[in-house]
């Protein structure tokens, strides 16, 4: 998720710097991934003028600018760029200037002619991605102007790592309101609303995964390039501008972490409502997205048919365009169990699935549609209709029973019952004090809050867990054979190989379905309905050494062979996991006394085994020598270390 401090500086009077914001945010449980500024601090670029172009003698393509740069005599500059020519006003990067990425400017020759500098682009700023041409200003800008003081005043982005269980945290809005609860500052109320009396749209929700379904709609409209304050934040944070009623949509969802969608009114036929598909209907969505629906995925409809996928994805054939006059913003609450299933079975990622998945507010769901509706008025002018609604708009928010002493107990910190108060009051929670145990309403936002070890992680998260004081961890009264007896021999099982000089190795546990039938020995195999590769990770892993042979493959591939290779780690049927060991024996490149390299056989890899399997506790000395092995081993080559029905290598 990310921000500008101005963006957060809306919602929260604070003068708290950007060190002492992402400090808290970390103490409030979010990861920092990065700080940066919205535009670089530029030095020896500045604006120029482009006095005249003449052809270089010596390149059809180049020109020999003759550029004003606010010293007296103009400087000659060679540029390449389409439309450069006389007249035009230009970011000049001087003899002396770092762009970035560490692009430094010298004077130089191209073709035998003098260049002082160079004339930039969008792109070549970083600015932008305007690349087919050099970077055409506003002509009302001086020659020699520094370029820091022609652009706007940089903000800083903070790239915020938002934990699954916390959606209120995916919005402006919601980043201040932590922040607010952590002492840093107050919480602004968000901006007022303003709608019409007349037109109410028909609305509905025949479905219980859609509890509430709400839209607005407005009349009139001019759809444009949406403003440049508007612009500006999406671009920010990290989205594309689309058009003034498109980009509004998503200025709201990123301000309070309330998707919403608009629609063209007039490809709509009759009442817009939630509904389930019946299964094996074909939608065509947004951005050339074709599925076969399935049965019980939510979907919004008209009287014409799907029209959306309902929290995830829009409709190709409702989609407003330049040409739209008249649109309907829906604004809905989806549970969280239907967008993540459907969102999963057809593999359509959205910033709406991403937040509805995580938990949004219900009580923001008719609000999200009046704001975005009264900025389309603002921006686009028009007439805004009635509000109108369906469903229950009744929070389903949890009461948890909590003793304030539970804070030391659990967290180990000992916080007072009025600070305590105080946190859960600041961050949204309604607190019934009067008697102990108290009574704790989670806030309509925090929809996974259920439990009190919930309430003490929030306690602590603002009062600081570095407040916890530093103890030792009482000694087990259990030994840890007696509790966890694979773990001991999985730690056994990797000393022991470690001692026989293999190398420990890691991989991965999804292979592919070809490589994991050469090893299932029949077993039923464990397939994975969402794989992060569908070729290569498939199938959970039914034996360890598919994983082992693709590492002596890869090593050698890099002439970096290693002789021993083993791995511990768990193996996966549809019946069972269970924790195994596997080793490899390849040719050593060491020095061998017969003056050749001695190859590993059966009996080496025997060896080897029986070293480990005693170790472990195996009946070495009784084990049967068996010439059958899986049908995976070289006939003939191989063999099973056994004791009656027990195979152990």
């Amino acid at each position: 998720m990310k921000i500008t401090l101005n963006w957060l500086k809306e919602y929260l009077i604070t003068d708290a710097s950007v060190e002492d914001i992402t400090n808290t945010l970390i103490q409030l449980g979010h990861e920092i991934d990065g700080v940066e500024a919205t535009t670089p601090d530029f030095n020896k670029v500045v604006v120029g003028k482009i006095l005249a172009r003449e052809q270089h003698p010596d390149a059809d393509r180049l020109g020999l600018c003759s550029v004003d740069v606010g010293a007296g005599e103009p400087i000659q500059i060679v540029c390449g760029a389409p439309n450069a020519r006389a007249d035009i006003t230009v970011a000049v990067a001087l003899v002396g200037a770092i762009l970035p990425e560490d692009f430094k400017i010298k004077k130089s020759k191209i073709r035998g002619v003098e260049s002082n500098g160079m004339i930039c682009s969008v792109r070549e700023l970083q600015l932008g991605d305007e690349h087919d041409g050099i970077w055409e200003m506003d002509d009302d800008l001086d020659a020699g102007m520094p370029l820091n003081d022609a652009l706007p005043d940089s903000d800083t982005i903070i790239d915020v790592a938002v934990t699954p269980n916390r959606g209120d945290a995916l919005s402006v809005y919601g980043l201040a309101r932590d922040l607010a609860a952590a002492g840093l500052g107050a919480l602004l109320p968000l901006p007022e609303v303003k709608i019409g009396k007349k037109n109410t749209p028909q609305v509905g929700t025949d479905t219980k995964n859609c509890p509430l379904f709400s839209a607005v709609g407005v009349t009139d409209v001019k759809n444009q390039p949406s403003p440049e304050w508007i612009q500006e934040k999406i671009v920010a944070a990290g989205l594309q501008p689309r058009s003034a009623l498109v980009d509004i949509t998503n200025y709201v969802m990123l301000s309070i972490g309330k998707p919403i969608h608009v629609y063209d009114a007039d490809k709509i036929k009759g009442r817009i409502y939630a509904a389930e598909a019946k299964g094996g209907e074909k939608y065509n969505g947004l951005g050339d997205v074709n599925i076969m629906l399935n049965a019980g995925d939510t979907v919004i409809r008209d009287d014409s048919g799907i029209i959306g996928l309902g929290g995830i994805l829009g409709g190709a054939g409702t989609a407003v365009s330049d040409e739209t006059t008249n649109v309907l913003i829906e604004s809905a609450y989806f549970t969280r169990e239907t967008i993540a299933a459907t969102g999963q079975a057809h593999n359509v990622q959205t910033d709406a699935r991403y937040r509805f998945e995580r938990g949004t507010d219900i009580t923001t769901t008719q609000y999200a549609a009046e704001w975005a509706a009264t900025l389309v008025k603002e921006v686009c002018s028009g007439e805004i209709s009635a509000a109108s609604a369906a469903g229950n708009a009744t929070p389903d928010v949890a009461t948890i029973e909590f003793n304030p002493d539970f804070v030391k107990t659990f967290g180990g910190l000992e916080v007072a019952p009025e600070r305590i108060a105080e946190i859960l009051t600041a961050l949204g929670f309604g607190v019934n004090n009067t008697k102990t145990p108290w009574q704790v309403t989670a806030p309509s936002f925090r929809t996974m809050m259920s439990t009190p070890e919930d309430l003490v992680e929030e306690i602590l998260r603002v009062e600081g867990y570095d407040k916890i004081p530093a103890r030792l961890m009482p000694t087990p009264k259990t030994s840890l054979n007696s509790i966890a007896p694979q773990l001991r021999l999985d730690k056994m099982a990797r000393r022991q190989l470690a001692g026989q000089g293999f190398t420990e190795t890691i991989t991965y546990s999804f292979i592919s379905t070809e490589k994991a039938e050469l090893f299932s020995e029949g077993a039923e195999l464990f397939t994975l309905a969402n794989p992060l590769d569908e070729v290569a990770m498939t199938t959970m892993r039914p034996s360890l050494l598919p994983g082992l042979l693709d590492a002596v493959v890869g090593n050698n591939d890099r002439s970096t062979p290693i002789a021993k290779l083993a791995e511990v780690g768990k193996v996966f049927t549809q019946k069972e996991e269970q924790i195994m060991a596997a080793g490899v024996l390849t040719p050593s490149n060491e020095r061998y006394w017969k003056g050749t390299t001695a190859a590993p056989d059966a009996f080496s890899a025997k060896e080897e085994a029986q070293k480990l399997l005693a170790i472990l506790g195996a009946p070495t000395a009784k084990l049967q020598i068996e010439s059958i092995a899986p049908s995976t081993y070289h006939p003939g080559r191989s063999g099973t270390l056994r004791l009656g029905k027990q195979a152990y290598a």
